[in-house]
């Protein structure tokens, strides 16, 4: 049974929360970084990756410090850890350029932290 829709369905309101956790926990964006709130302030081509996002329940999160931007997309997956099937969220960076820097499926597990998932 394909659970992905489910999944989305059920967790997107959770995943802009758990990427907040994720860039928090991992020290993904620089201290003195300003969170970017408002669509209109990206770069068009990051504004392109919002809008189509928007039919896979994408949630995003950026953050700008002078001229660099961290822009981060985030969906909920099933993610395979440990041969066991958990929630897991898949996480994209871009660039301000929107290109693709890093990709992966994240889990955060109770008292462990944040872990890579091994697809």
């Amino acid at each position: 049974m394909d659970t992905s829709k489910i999944l989305a369905f059920r967790h997107a309101s959770q995943s802009g929360l758990l990427l907040e956790s994720w860039l928090q926990k991992l020290d993904r964006v620089p201290d003195h970084a300003s969170k970017v709130t408002v669509l209109s302030d990206l770069p068009g081509v990051l504004q392109k990756i919002v809008f189509r996002g928007a039919r896979e329940k994408l949630s995003w999160t950026a953050w700008r410090q002078d001229n660099a931007i961290w822009f981060f997309t985030a969906r909920m997956v099933s993610a395979p850890l440990a041969n066991v099937p958990r929630p897991g969220l898949k996480i994209s960076g871009y660039d301000q350029k929107g290109r693709l820097i890093e990709c992966g499926v994240w889990v955060d597990v109770p008292r462990r932290g944040w872990k890579r998932c091994a697809l």
